[in-house]
Protein backbone atom coordinates (compact mmCIF):
# COMPACT_ATOMS: atom_id res chain seq x y z
CA UNK A 1 0.00 0.00 0.00
CA UNK A 2 2.78 2.45 0.87
CA UNK A 3 4.51 1.89 -2.48
CA UNK A 4 1.26 2.38 -4.41
CA UNK A 5 0.59 5.57 -2.47
CA UNK A 6 4.08 6.89 -3.29
CA UNK A 7 3.43 6.28 -7.00
CA UNK A 8 -0.01 7.91 -6.85
CA UNK A 9 1.44 11.00 -5.18
CA UNK A 10 4.26 11.27 -7.73
CA UNK A 11 2.14 11.16 -10.92
CA UNK A 12 -0.75 13.25 -12.26
CA UNK A 13 -2.07 10.55 -14.58
CA UNK A 14 -1.74 6.78 -14.31
CA UNK A 15 -2.98 4.20 -16.83
CA UNK A 16 -3.74 0.74 -15.47
CA UNK A 17 -3.69 -2.19 -17.91
CA UNK A 18 -5.35 -5.36 -16.72
CA UNK A 19 -6.10 -8.63 -18.50
CA UNK A 20 -9.18 -9.38 -16.39
CA UNK A 21 -12.18 -7.58 -14.96
CA UNK A 22 -11.25 -3.93 -14.63
CA UNK A 23 -13.49 -3.42 -11.60
CA UNK A 24 -11.86 -5.80 -9.14
CA UNK A 25 -8.12 -5.51 -9.56
CA UNK A 26 -5.36 -2.94 -9.33
CA UNK A 27 -7.55 -0.16 -10.75
CA UNK A 28 -10.08 -0.60 -7.95
CA UNK A 29 -7.37 -0.62 -5.31
CA UNK A 30 -5.76 2.55 -6.70
CA UNK A 31 -9.15 4.28 -6.84
CA UNK A 32 -9.66 3.41 -3.19
CA UNK A 33 -6.26 4.82 -2.20
CA UNK A 34 -6.76 7.94 -4.31
CA UNK A 35 -10.11 8.65 -2.67
CA UNK A 36 -9.01 7.81 0.85
CA UNK A 37 -6.03 10.17 0.60
CA UNK A 38 -7.86 12.90 -1.41
CA UNK A 39 -5.37 12.74 -4.29
CA UNK A 40 -5.98 14.44 -7.63
CA UNK A 41 -4.25 11.68 -9.60
CA UNK A 42 -6.23 10.80 -12.73
CA UNK A 43 -6.61 7.04 -13.10
CA UNK A 44 -7.48 5.45 -16.42
CA UNK A 45 -8.41 1.78 -16.70
CA UNK A 46 -7.73 -0.36 -19.76
CA UNK A 47 -9.38 -3.74 -19.30
CA UNK A 48 -11.31 -6.10 -21.56
CA UNK A 49 -14.99 -5.33 -22.13
CA UNK A 50 -17.34 -8.28 -22.23
CA UNK A 51 -14.77 -10.29 -20.36
CA UNK A 52 -15.16 -14.02 -20.93
CA UNK A 53 -12.64 -15.37 -18.39
CA UNK A 54 -9.98 -15.78 -21.07
CA UNK A 55 -6.69 -14.20 -20.01
CA UNK A 56 -3.44 -13.52 -21.78
CA UNK A 57 -0.83 -16.14 -21.13
CA UNK A 58 2.03 -14.89 -23.28
CA UNK A 59 3.29 -11.88 -25.19
CA UNK A 60 1.69 -13.17 -28.37
CA UNK A 61 -1.72 -14.02 -26.89
CA UNK A 62 -3.38 -10.66 -27.54
CA UNK A 63 -1.76 -10.41 -30.96
CA UNK A 64 -3.33 -13.72 -31.91
CA UNK A 65 -6.70 -12.94 -30.35
CA UNK A 66 -7.06 -9.29 -31.38
CA UNK A 67 -4.69 -9.02 -34.32
CA UNK A 68 -2.58 -6.35 -32.63
CA UNK A 69 1.14 -6.20 -32.05
CA UNK A 70 2.90 -4.48 -29.16
CA UNK A 71 3.56 -1.31 -31.17
CA UNK A 72 -0.11 -1.00 -32.17
CA UNK A 73 -1.28 -1.53 -28.59
CA UNK A 74 1.19 1.09 -27.33
CA UNK A 75 0.01 3.56 -30.00
CA UNK A 76 -3.65 2.90 -29.11
CA UNK A 77 -2.98 3.59 -25.41
CA UNK A 78 -0.82 6.66 -26.11
CA UNK A 79 -3.53 8.17 -28.34
CA UNK A 80 -6.03 7.85 -25.52
CA UNK A 81 -3.74 9.40 -22.92
CA UNK A 82 -3.29 12.59 -24.96
CA UNK A 83 -5.44 15.55 -23.85
CA UNK A 84 -8.20 16.46 -26.31
CA UNK A 85 -7.08 18.74 -29.14
CA UNK A 86 -3.43 17.68 -29.14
Amino acid sequence: EERCLEILQRHDHIAILEDHFGHCGLYTRLCELTNRHSLATRLQSFAPRGYDLTVGRSGTYFHQRLGLDVVAIDRWISDRLQPAGM
